[in-house]
């Protein structure tokens, strides 16, 4: 699990909801970047390790759309299992 999965989650009522959005950072040589969740929410936290598909650590950049799970955590929300959908090659 991701640095952010081992974090304490906060009560939140969008935790454990399936969520998109667009990558507006993401900084693969420190592996870490932040979504920005259609619907205008506050943007998300997401580490390389809550990436599904390992490969996408190398690849993924900004504006790449993506599916994740919300958790809120105490230092913020952080995006778990987050999947690449559009961009990079990856259109599903």
């Amino acid at each position: 699990m991701g640095e952010a999965a081992q974090r304490t989650v906060v009560d939140d009522p969008r935790n454990g909801r399936h969520m998109t959005g667009t990558v507006s950072l993401w900084w693969a040589h420190r592996g870490y970047g932040f979504i920005t969740p259609d619907g205008g929410e506050e943007k998300v936290f997401f580490h390389w390790q809550n990436m599904i598909d390992s490969r996408a650590v190398k690849i993924a950049k900004a504006g790449d759309k993506v599916k994740f799970t919300y958790r809120r955590t105490e230092r913020g929300p952080a995006a778990m299992d987050v999947i690449l959908t559009e961009g990079c090659g990856h259109d599903r």
